[in-house]
Parts: structure tokens; C-alpha cells; sequence
């Protein structure tokens, strides 16, 4: 059995109300600058990944095998696969930030985006009724 195609229309009508938008509150400005920055920052570290892992992969003839298992190997899964690294493991790294300028680079965006984390935890709330009340206000 044939079902006849689908036929689409040539245009589309579509509809629209104009509202005025009242300006961005300064708890949403700042959340959102703050987000902007996260996702600047979450790209970097993607972008590092590859190299740091290539690097960490390099340098095994710098360190011992025991250092290698227990340090580098699980490093080089987190990063390749995006997670956050133990705690333990980080201050496990001893003198390797020093030999690989793409590890001192990949953690020192990982650490702006840990301050970024910490300062946007308390603002969502305030971002979030500025926004709210911005809402309420156009529903009028």
C-alpha cells in the first residue's frame, strides 16, 4: 500500500508579540558573564586534553613505574575522558607540573574554572529571582 507523501506548504505564516524587555538585572549580568567565562573555560581544558595526553604518555622515562601506575595512568584517563581527578591524585602529581608545561597549563584552567564554579554557586539563586521577578513583570 502507497500512503501519498506529505505535502509542505510554500511559506509559513508565523505570529509574533513585541514586548519590551527591561534591562538585565545585576544578579543575572554578572551570573551570565560568569557562565560565558565557564564555557570558555571548559572548552579550553577539551582543547588541552589532547596534548596533555600525548605529553603525559612522553613522559614515563622521567619518573618510575610505581609513579607512572599509581599517578600518571589514572591522570591521563581523567583528562581523556573529561572527569575531575581525585583530590588524592592531584596532590600526588609531586614535580611532574614542572616537567610538562602542558600539565601546568591544563591545570591552571582547571583551577580559574574551580573559582568560577565556587563564585557562581551562591549567585544562581539571586540570578534566578532577578530573572523571575523580570518574568512576572511582563506577564502584567
Amino acid at each position: 500500500m502507497n500512503l501519498p507523501l506529505p505535502r509542505v506548504a510554500p511559506g509559513a505564516l508565523i505570529r509574533t508579540a513585541l514586548l519590551p524587555r527591561p534591562a538585565e538585572a545585576a544578579p543575572g549580568t554578572a551570573f551570565r558573564a560568569a557562565l560565558a567565562e565557564l564555557v570558555v573555560l571548559e572548552r579550553e581544558l577539551a582543547a588541552l586534553a589532547p596534548d596533555l595526553g600525548d605529553a603525559l604518555y612522553a613522559s614515563r622515562a622521567g619518573h618510575t613505574e610505581e609513579f607512572h601506575r599509581a599517578v600518571v595512568l589514572p591522570l591521563r584517563r581523567a583528562v581523556h575522558n573529561g572527569r575531575e581527578p581525585r583530590p588524592a591524585l592531584l596532590r600526588a602529581l609531586d614535580g611532574l607540573p614542572g616537567r610538562l608545561p602542558e600539565l601546568r597549563a591544563w591545570l591552571a584552567v582547571r583551577d580559574r574554572r574551580e573559582e568560577v564554579l565556587t563564585a557562581l554557586r551562591p549567585a544562581i539563586g539571586p540570578a534566578l529571582a532577578a530573572a523571575r521577578s523580570e518574568l512576572a513583570g511582563l506577564c502584567r
